[in-house]
């Protein structure tokens, strides 16, 4: 793998983008990044620190660095074709040491099993999806699949989504003073992860999950559920859904409990 050690050590001091980029002369190793800059304005903060992280240590050992923005947007989104032609351009460039990005794990997924074929570093601070790094049951495409040449390339700064049911249990229990809660999931079997990791770290600050159950399709009345989790004494409900289901629709049908969901779950206000 090509020197992956220093891009570690930078990309982890860096995790930002944009910046440094063409020098006076050819630099001897580049640093390149894959994000949706054009897409997602709220990106180009991380592509300015890693061009800065850059810039602030512009050689390592003797060798010249410099940093190579690319943009894998396309209209007003992100694409996985430009991504996948981003890391192309990438391999085919002997400077390129390894990159920082994706952003996001749809674009991930087609991008790893080109960076891994060509033994590219990638170090994403923002990719979340289990199945990159754990082969979970409901995968689709496993990790070793993502990784043709057997050998790991890819490295994630940030956590796996399912552990966001154990920060959600550590809130629940330490400040908010929670001890008995109901779940509900509406997430698939991903979701039954999430209220795994809840129920685990629950279970440690004096906690337990006293109801637990899963709807293949949204309810438009959560009565039975809630109903259950009261008769069992729950003082809140942790809720596993995606944002086009209706978790929320519990939330309206709730008293006197406290309603836990995951930070992505938006309940729209009534208008």
């Amino acid at each position: 793998m090509r020197a992956l050690g220093a891009v570690l050590a930078l990309a982890l001091t860096a995790v930002g983008c944009q910046g440094a980029g063409n020098a006076a002369t050819r630099p001897d190793i580049i640093i390149a990044s894959d994000l949706p800059t054009s897409a997602y304005p709220d990106v180009l903060a991380l592509e300015e620190a890693i061009g800065f992280a850059v810039g602030q240590q512009p050689t390592i050992e003797g060798y010249r660095l410099a940093y190579w923005s690319l943009d894998n947007s396309l209209g007003a989104d992100q694409s996985q074709l430009r991504g996948r032609e981003n890391v192309r351009r990438m391999i085919a460039d002997p400077s390129v040491l390894g990159m920082v990005g994706p952003h996001t794990s749809n674009v991930g997924r087609v991008e790893m099993p080109e960076a891994n074929s060509a033994h590219l570093a990638m170090v994403s601070p923002t990719t979340t999806y289990s199945c990159l790094t754990v082969p979970e049951v409901f995968c689709k495409q496993t990790p070793a699949s993502l990784r043709p040449s057997g050998s790991n390339n890819y490295f994630r700064i940030t956590p796996r989504d399912p552990l966001q049911g154990r920060a959600m249990a550590n809130y629940a229990a330490t400040k908010l003073g929670l001890r008995r809660a109901a779940a509900f999931n509406e997430f698939g079997p991903e979701g039954d992860l999430y209220i795994n990791e809840f129920a685990k770290e629950f279970a440690i600050h004096g906690g337990g999950v006293v109801y637990q159950q899963t709807f293949d399709d949204t309810p438009s009345n959560f009565s039975a559920f809630l109903i259950q989790a009261k008769a069992r004494g729950a003082d809140a409900i942790y809720a596993v859904a995606s944002r086009d289901q209706y978790a929320c629709k519990a939330a309206a049908q709730m008293a006197g409990i406290q309603f836990l969901r995951r930070p992505n779950d938006k309940c729209r206000s009534r208008r």
